[in-house]
């Protein structure tokens, strides 16, 4: 009996000293957001939750960098294990805050300003009483309020869609004129430093470069902060501008790299990246300057990167085009088709810097689909023709050099173009015709043919024999169809009538060429020998005649 008592109260025991989360309570201890595992988030599931992590992450990371500035690191492997450290505790700090309305460029920047904003603030700010933060204590059946403000303070507390509790909005933007506001005020601990002030005057990130050194020397005024800048900083700024234009300036006149279609713009938005790294990581501007700097930067770099993108891709198609297409249609579509996958690659990129700053490109293109209607109709007849390019790309029907017959008129296709074609006609004038309408026209294409149609009567004499006749139909069939230019079918050599004035031989036949300047030629020669072959056989060809006869009457 005592050992059974004896063992209940051992178990007893050992249930009371369990952390909660063994007993079933899905609540962390708030000490594990100190954890040095870089994924164990900020605890945010209640206003008490993210107050007192935010506490307890600004505290540990200030005591760390107060040490790290005070006494240095005893070897390099330490200090790079401190400041991932530290890195770790401000990002869960920013976890804090409610900053997706921000830019993704400026994100970063004001997620670290808030976070030591808000540190200074809360240390001049009367102490809370914890067990009166909604959340204090996990079992509560009362409901978690929508907002929650630090007593005695305007600092917001307010419940996302995810159920995190985050510092809100409308409190990320006004921390630097609360911290304005309070800054005169006695700190709880007056000895420690004031992180923000350190972090704007120094250069680098939270830790100083090693180059620092160099500037400790200054006087206490080239620390002062004007406008959320030191003094140092500002000449600083000022000497970077001057020696980026000077550089930029010598480019342009020793060197042909500004004024190449491509290279010229990536430079230009390489170099002024480059500032802008100098300016942040460096120099460390910070506050609404720094913000301002990034927004325009990122505006001019986002169009050169796009201007880039769109001159080297059509460089890139221009040329293979050039080397591998002699076509005027192939090399008027591949123009085509260069136009529209640069225009797409451009549009990309800068759809991409738009997002960057903030911009709602996908509201926007919303907003433009509502007139699409309206654009579609007022470009209809410049689509028209572009399709109809297509058309005639596809279809083959005409091509450069090709002789054809159009609604009455002929000529020579000269150049077929994006949107019309053009053709020189006999007078030698040139016909521009939108392709559009070229492709709902008749089109009858004499280049394209095979075989050219010889077509031609060859008169004789009524004095010529019947025999004479037979013989040299003969002939000539035998020629023909020996002419290695002439087709064997069809082909056709008969006496064909009695004329008023001969005895006419009709002949049709097809002759291999491949435009109508060959087959003229063939042609030329193909008679030539008709007529030896007719004076081989001693027939004379009769030319228009009458003859008259006279008869005298007795009277």
């Amino acid at each position: 009996m005592h050992l059974t008592l004896f063992r209940c109260g051992l178990l007893l025991c050992l249930f009371l000293t369990l952390p909660p989360w063994v007993k079933g309570d899905t609540f962390a201890p708030s000490n594990d957001v100190l954890s040095t595992f870089p994924l164990v988030p900020a605890d945010t599931r209640s206003p008490y939750s993210t107050y007192t992590s935010f506490l307890l992450l600004i505290k540990e990371a200030s005591e760390k960098l107060n040490r790290l500035y005070d006494h240095g690191a005893r070897s390099d492997a330490e200090l790079v294990a401190e400041a991932q450290y530290i890195e770790t505790l401000i990002e869960r700090a920013k976890a804090c805050f409610d900053i997706s309305g921000y830019a993704h460029t400026t994100r970063e920047r004001v997620g670290l300003e808030s976070v030591l904003l808000m540190g200074e603030i809360l240390r001049r700010t009367p102490p809370t009483d914890l067990r009166h933060i909604p959340g204090y204590d996990p079992r509560s059946s009362v409901p978690l309020p929508e907002r929650w403000t630090i007593p005695n303070t305007q600092l917001t507390l307010e419940k996302m869609a995810d159920g995190r509790y985050l510092f809100s909005t409308q409190t990320v933007e006004q921390l630097r004129n609360y911290y304005r506001q309070i800054e005169p005020l006695q700190a709880h601990d007056p000895e420690a430093r004031d992180l923000y002030q350190y972090f704007e005057a120094s250069p680098g990130a939270l830790i100083p470069p090693a180059w620092f050194r160099l500037l400790a020397d200054l006087p206490p005024a080239f620390f002062s902060l004007y406008a959320d800048q030191a003094l140092w900083q500002w000449l600083a700024m000022a000497c970077l501008a001057h020696i980026y234009i000077v550089i930029l300036l010598a480019l342009g006149y020793y060197t042909k790299l500004l004024r190449t279609r491509v290279s010229g713009p990536c430079v230009l938005a390489l170099s002024l990246q480059g500032v802008l790294w100098l300016l942040e990581q460096q120099i460390n501007l910070g506050g609404r300057l720094m913000h301002s700097l990034m927004v325009i930067s990122e505006l001019i770099i986002w169009p050169l990167l796009a201007l880039a993108s769109y001159q080297a891709i059509s460089s890139i198609i221009s040329y293979l085009v050039v080397k591998s297409v002699s076509d005027s249609l192939k090399q008027s579509m591949a123009k085509v088709v260069s136009t529209m996958v640069s225009s797409l690659t451009a549009i990309i990129v800068l759809s991409y810097g738009a997002t960057r700053i903030g911009i709602p490109v996908y509201g926007i293109v919303t907003s433009l689909s509502l007139g699409g209607m309206a654009i579609a109709l007022a470009i209809r007849p410049t689509l028209e023709n572009l399709i109809g390019g297509v058309i005639l790309y596809l279809d083959k029907a005409i091509q450069v050099g090709d002789y054809c017959e159009f609604e009455g008129t002929s000529g020579t296709v000269e150049a077929i173009g994006i949107r019309s074609t053009k053709i020189r006609a006999l007078d030698r004038t040139l016909i521009t015709i939108a392709n559009g309408h070229m492709v709902r026209m008749k089109l009858t294409n004499y280049s394209r043919r095979d075989k050219f149609h010889l077509c031609t009567t060859l008169s004789v004499t009524y004095d010529t024999p019947a025999e004479a006749m037979s013989l040299v139909i003969e002939d000539l069939y035998g020629y023909l169809e020996q002419h290695a230019q002439v087709a064997k079918q069809p082909l056709r050599v008969h006496f064909a009538r009695f004329a008023p004035s001969s005895l006419d031989i009709d002949i049709h036949a097809y002759v291999y060429a491949l435009d109508r300047t060959q087959f003229l030629t063939f042609q030329q020669q193909i008679l030539l020998d008709m007529a030896q072959i007719l004076a081989h056989r001693q027939i004379v060809f009769a030319y228009p005649s009458q003859t008259l006869y006279l008869q005298n009457q007795p009277r």
